[in-house]
């Protein structure tokens, strides 16, 4: 392997860390100083578990056709029916989160937006 590649690919794996700590260290603090919260930071959670799970059962139920080589238990079926369930169940979801009381707890209303690390006591 030439230094070229080894430095492309040591840069590439720098910018991925970098992305990574951005969003692990900025992405909770943004997600509860907009305006509606919690709402924000547990959705894509949320989002992700039901599509890994969806596409799981879809796929050891109804697979029959191989996604990739790398990984071969994945079938275009589990692909495609985890997407549409998702779609699906993360509507009725959110639905729900937001229906009533407990829009209460998910929203946390804000009249200011503060980012400074540290505040006047």
């Amino acid at each position: 392997m030439d230094s070229l590649t080894l430095r492309y690919q040591i840069n590439q794996i720098g910018l991925l860390v970098f992305v990574v700590m951005l969003c692990i260290t900025a992405g909770p603090g943004l997600a509860t100083s907009s305006s509606f919260g919690r709402f924000w930071l547990f959705i894509p959670f949320v989002s992700v578990a039901i599509n890994d799970a969806a596409a799981f059962f879809v796929g050891k139920f109804f697979g029959k056709h191989k996604l990739i080589q790398l990984s071969p238990n994945k079938t275009w079926e589990g692909f495609l029916g985890g997407i549409v369930i998702n779609i699906i169940m993360t509507y009725i979801w959110i639905g729900m989160m937001l229906d009533g009381d407990s829009m209460k707890f998910w929203v946390c209303p804000n009249t200011t937006y503060d980012l400074s690390p540290f505040k006047d006591v």
